[in-house]
């Protein structure tokens, strides 16, 4: 999993309790009024407090459900981005896609800054604070091995998402998303070159670094002639929700806070890569299915298509440097190792594999030979 902004080693997380959490949700939005909260749990979450609440509602209907945010300072000083962000979220909900959609404060903002004290800081610092529209369903990782039709839904979804965000090419949101800088941006990957060192095993050490060899050589002199866009950025397994009543399809998305301009190739990358943690056996044969469904909706240009092993490969190696590297600087936190771990065993599976084994696999279908307009 991926985080926000520049805090791989930079200040820690903010520090919110279920108390202030509650506090900031009485405070700023109007939803909450005459309401009981209940805090039911902090979501993981490798730098900003993501609280999962309910508000119990007055007229005996049920209850409402939100994700209250409070991000990491390093992702609060971006306030054109923040709006651009929002924005974007609010147009994937008009085009129909399940996924959150920013709550207005009671002033009529998207988002609000707060200071925020920190044991480790003398002065407080600001942090950005929204609330989301809570997605119901399960994670993708809580089902285990993903099924073909299943796999093959994420396909379809990944590819309608970049259709929908390839509209907003020209527009503001664009504009705004596109002067973010991310650590984490896998269209300027090479940033986690400078932590392979942090990788205890010398053999994986290697593989990562000769992932990223490949990527300066390959990638980058061909990157001007990929399609690029605003993309999601961290489409993985726990990003993906699944309703209970069609375990076989994808229910909706979650966390667009990696999101960043960048080929939509690679978004379909990280997808891939993530997600063939899931099948460590035989994570490319396994992963088919997605491949071969996001190629039906959205056909890849040669060059895209001669790319996509490698923006898998790069994703894994950047999990890898970045989860160690923030590992050393928060030991015991296994969620920084969550992607990491998994990794490690995949990647060199995926170096393994010829370029002719891989076009069997993903691309021998006529609709994913199809060169994109």
């Amino acid at each position: 999993m991926s985080g926000s902004g520049d805090s791989i080693v930079k200040s820690p997380r903010p520090m919110v309790d279920k108390q202030l959490a509650v506090e900031l949700l009485q405070r700023l939005y109007a939803v909450t009024e005459g309401e009981k909260i209940e805090v039911l749990r902090e979501l993981p979450s490798y730098d900003d407090r993501n609280f999962h609440v309910a508000l119990q509602l007055k007229n005996g209907h049920g209850k409402a459900e939100y994700v209250l945010k409070v991000l990491h300072e390093q992702y609060s000083d971006n306030k054109i981005f923040l709006t651009a962000h929002m924005d974007m979220l609010a147009q994937l909900g008009n085009a129909g896609f399940r996924c959150p959609s920013p709550v207005k404060t009671k002033h009529g903002s998207q988002y609000t800054i707060v200071k925020l004290s920190h044991a480790l800081h003398p002065e407080p610092l600001e942090h950005g604070v929204l609330l989301l529209t809570f997605i119901p369903g399960v994670t993708l990782q809580s089902l285990g091995r993903p099924s073909s039709p299943l796999l093959g839904s994420i396909g379809q979804t990944l590819a309608r998402v970049h259709d929908c965000l390839e509209g907003l090419s020209g527009t503001a949101v664009e504009a705004g998303i596109r002067q973010r800088h991310l650590t984490w941006s896998i269209a300027d990957a090479l940033q986690c070159e400078r932590f392979v060192p942090s990788i205890p095993d010398k053999n994986v050490r290697n593989a990562v670094q000769d992932v990223l060899n490949r990527y300066r050589a390959e990638i980058l002199p061909q990157m001007p002639s990929m399609r690029q866009g605003i993309i999601h950025g961290d489409m993985n397994e726990n990003n993906l929700i699944v309703g209970p009543s069609k375990p076989e399809e994808v229910h909706g998305f979650i966390d667009t806070s990696d999101t960043v301009y960048a080929p939509f190739v690679a978004d379909l990358g990280i997808c891939v890569g993530y997600l063939s943690l899931t099948v460590p056996d035989a994570p490319v044969e396994a992963l088919a299915p997605l491949v071969k469904r996001y190629c039906q909706e959205r056909p890849l240009s040669d060059v895209e298509r001669e790319s996509l092993h490698l923006w898998v490969m790069t994703r894994l190696a950047q999990s890898l440097a970045f989860g160690f590297e923030a590992y050393k600087a928060d030991p015991g936190n296994e969620y920084l190792l969550l992607s990491a771990r998994p990794a490690a065993l995949v990647l060199p599976k995926l170096l393994a594999v010829t370029r002719h084994q891989l076009h069997q696999l993903w691309f021998s279908d006529q609709n994913c030979n199809q060169a994109a307009d």
